[in-house]
This record gives structure tokens, sequence and C-alpha cells, in this order.
């Protein structure tokens, strides 16, 4: 297809990935504080840890997961020497940081130096 067709393709596949996508989290002050604790004790949670916090914290497993990955690519991008780059991102929520640090294909940022 060429011309407005494709563009009005494009614009439905658009619609439908929005409408499909979960809302974003926002997670409460006490949420974060837990979290942030946990993984002052522990950057990697094993299942059996991470349904246990996700439950205590009335999250599901999935949003416990994905914040402990966001979190350590934090962590990963202040010990990189991206002390900047981390830092104005910290500001952001954790997930905004997931979504604009490239990743090479070894899921490691990108070295831009």
């Amino acid at each position: 297809m060429t011309g407005r067709g494709a563009a009005t393709e494009e614009e439905d596949v658009k619609r439908q990935y929005k409408k499909n996508r979960k809302a974003r989290t926002a997670f409460s002050d006490q949420q974060l504080g837990a979290l942030e604790h946990s993984f002052d004790r522990q950057k990697y949670l094993s299942v059996h840890d991470r349904k246990e916090l996700a439950s205590r914290l009335h999250l599901s497993d999935t949003q416990v997961k994905t914040w402990y990955q966001n979190r350590r690519l934090i962590r990963l991008l202040y010990f990189s020497g991206s002390h900047s780059y981390a830092e104005r991102k910290v500001r952001l929520t954790v997930t905004d940081v997931a979504w604009s640090v490239p990743v090479g294909p070894n899921r490691k940022p990108y070295n831009n130096g």
C-alpha cells in the first residue's frame, strides 16, 4: 500500500498497541520505600522472594520483576561512569530509563565514549 492507506494502517496498529498496553504503574511512597529497602539488601530476587514481596506490597509478580530490572539498569549506568545520565533519569520514574537507554545484544548499555 502507498499513500494514505499505508498511513491509516500504521495508525490502526499504533492504536491497537496502545489499547492492549497495560497502564503504567504509579508506585506509592510506601511501595517504593519497601522496594528500595529490599533492593539494598538483595540485588536479585528468587522467584519465591519476588512473589512474597509482590504479595506484601499488593503488586503483581511482573511489576516487582520489572521494577528490579529497571533499578539494576540505573545502578549499572551510575557505576559505569554515566553519572550525569543516570542522575537525570533517576528524577524520572524507573520505567522511563528502561525505554530510553539503548542496549546492545548482551543487554548492556552501549558505550557512547
